[in-house]
């Protein structure tokens, strides 16, 4: 949370460029703060399939999940609601955990006198 405010990621296909924009637009006036893609690939924005700009929006999706409190990935139409989501949780839950193990480690060297 930012003050009162929660932190909104919206993960989805990027070829749901209208639901974005109209969900992004209604959790910000519900009082979210909302972070949402900067490019819409699967809709018109060629420059996402340049192989260091795919690599580099990848990632920074990866640090937008870090910084949220709730993820949005209903989008689109419920049919399509549970298409890979299982996958995309247990994705996201595992990134994390990498982090969190990663920080683990880092600190346990610190306290042995490993990393200065």
């Amino acid at each position: 949370m930012q003050g009162k405010y929660k932190v909104v990621t919206l993960c989805d296909s990027t070829k749901f460029k209208n639901e974005f924009l109209e969900t992004q637009k209604r959790l910000t006036l519900e009082g979210n703060i909302v972070i949402s893609v900067g490019l819409f690939g699967h809709s018109g924005d060629k420059e996402v399939w340049t192989p260091c700009i795919k690599d580099m929006l990848d990632d920074m999706h990866l640090r937008k999940i870090n910084m949220a409190d709730i993820f949005w990935r209903n989008l689109c139409k419920i049919l399509r609601l549970c298409q890979g989501i299982v996958l995309s949780i247990v994705s996201r839950l595992i990134y994390r955990l990498v982090i969190w193990l990663n920080f683990v480690w880092s600190f346990g060297l610190i306290l042995l006198g490993h990393l200065a």
